[in-house]
């Protein structure tokens, strides 16, 4: 009889003191700490603007540039009542092309086809219930990446548990994002540390950069349940890998770095379904999970991820879980601050 997903969670499980949750982000992004996994040596204690020299000269580094869209919008029903939305993918249908799938908060009493207003604006959205899903319909004429630009706050993770602020707009983004690729509803979140100066440093030690794109969707924020255990498959996610970045992985003789879990699943997930690396745009559902080993890479850059989480899973896929758990039990001695604005690691094959 294969395990539950509360026994399989119960594996990836650790108690983390509030206090290492990181809420805001530091005053300057390569000022987090880094800790370093090399096999068979103990954790080295760094700070992520060392990144240039610990690499290797033969490394060469793959991030996601999606860029984040503010996406988190507030509307009202006719009552008065305050409705959170979070837009995270287009889903359309013959009858409703621009329907987007939504987590929203406090749409007990919401009806069927109702419409919702933001408030600032006047503009409405219309409400609809799917079989596991709620969507909102914005109107026809609206442009909605304008739109939530100027009226949408930016998608910090709940468990933050305190409302957007300006220094969210600079920093829940990282820096080399791209305003015209795939959009995310959340942050690549180990992308977060790099600066222009560690960028120019990396470069400096002609480290190539690879980029593709990952729109980052809503296993984001939502739990894993039983149906991702059972199909073994997450949430659907649209990758593009372009045809240069492939190339150049193609011709590098070194070690690839993933940049984060986002670049990790769209780079397993091409190489898996491909057998190597194929330029196009692509979408994945794979969880990647131990037993599992991941192939694709041989060092990856992440943050440290809630207990329990597919990402974590992911994390211990690529660097051996009894490794990986051990490492999160060090960070949590030594106050690692923890998740989206927290701290980061580095782990080789």
């Amino acid at each position: 009889m294969s395990d539950s997903l509360s026994e399989i969670q119960s594996r990836f499980s650790f108690d983390l003191p509030d206090e290492l949750i990181a809420r805001h982000p530091l005053p300057e992004r390569d000022q987090s700490r880094l800790m370093v996994l090399r096999p068979g040596q103990a954790p080295e204690h760094r700070r992520f603007y060392e990144l240039p020299e610990i690499l290797d000269a033969s490394d060469m580094l793959a991030w996601n540039e999606s860029r984040v869209e503010p996406r988190r919008l507030f509307l009202e029903r006719n009552t008065g009542a305050r409705i959170e939305a979070l837009f995270l993918e287009h889903r359309p249908t013959t009858d409703l092309p621009r329907r987007w799938a939504c987590m929203m908060r406090n749409i007990q009493r919401v009806q069927n086809g109702e419409f919702l207003i933001e408030p600032s604006s006047g503009v409405e959205f219309q409400f609809f219930r799917g079989q596991n899903d709620v969507f909102l319909s914005p109107p026809s004429d609206l442009m909605l990446s304008d739109f939530l630009e100027a009226h949408g706050q930016m998608p910090i993770p709940p468990y933050l548990n305190r409302p957007e602020m300006a220094e969210d707009r600079i920093r829940y983004q990282t820096v080399y994002a791209q305003t015209e690729s795939l959009r995310s509803s959340a942050a690549p979140t180990a992308g977060l540390h790099f600066t222009d100066n560690v960028i120019r440093k990396i470069k400096d030690r002609s480290i190539p950069i690879v980029s593709l794109q990952l729109s980052v969707g809503t296993g984001t924020f939502a739990p894993l349940s039983e149906e991702n255990l059972q199909q073994e498959k997450l949430h659907p996610e649209t990758y593009y890998l372009p045809e240069q970045s492939v190339a150049s992985i193609e011709a590098h003789k070194g070690r690839l770095i993933s940049v984060g879990t986002t670049t990790l699943r769209a780079l397993e997930s091409n190489y898996r379904l491909h057998g190597r690396f194929k330029p196009g745009q692509y979408e994945t559902t794979a969880f990647f999970r131990p037993p599992q080993t991941i192939g694709s890479i041989q060092g990856l850059i992440t943050n440290f991820h809630l207990p329990g989480s597919s990402l974590l899973m992911l994390v211990c896929a690529f660097g051996g879980t009894d490794r990986i758990m051990q490492a999160y039990k060090e960070a949590i001695d030594m106050k690692y601050r923890f998740y989206s604005y927290g701290d980061a690691m580095l782990v080789f094959a």
